[in-house]
């Protein structure tokens, strides 16, 4: 295979996951940034997720959240990114939450021990007034942390 179709194949790819996973990020307001999915998060749309989180990232914002109020799916790839996301946050003192808005999201969290590692909200609105404010997000905070 060439280069040009080893892009070709992984721009098909990429179409292919934008059909089972969206995620659009926007500013909230001018100190919070929106990551919202909606679909499914599996081995094969993860990368979206991702890349949306590096984006992010690279604005600098100190302040994500991910919405994961409109996530049907979650497998463990997509929990190892979010927890990896996590963790990269807090090693450039910014702050990331979730909004884990459903059972099934909720349920494999917790099966995977990734709930005690994050900070979460149940709706969008709690999670946006609580990172807008100047001190630490009053979310469910991760063992340890409070």
């Amino acid at each position: 295979m060439d280069s040009c179709e080893i892009l070709a194949a992984a721009v098909a790819e990429r179409a292919a996951a934008t059909r089972y996973l969206t995620v659009r990020c926007t500013r909230h307001r001018a100190d919070v940034e929106v990551c919202a999915a909606a679909g499914e998060i599996d081995l094969h749309t993860v990368v979206l997720l991702r890349d949306a989180l590096r984006e992010a990232e690279q604005r600098r914002t100190g302040r994500v959240l991910i919405d994961l109020s409109e996530v049907e799916f979650l497998a463990v790839a997509g929990v190892r990114v979010l927890v990896t996301a996590a963790q990269q946050a807090r090693a450039a003192h910014r702050q990331l939450g979730l909004v884990v808005a459903t059972r099934p999201v909720r349920r494999v969290l917790e099966l995977t021990g990734a709930l005690d590692l994050l900070v979460t909200y149940d709706c969008l609105a709690d999670a946006v007034a609580a990172l807008s404010a100047p001190d630490l997000p009053a979310g469910r905070l991760p063992a340890g942390d409070g």
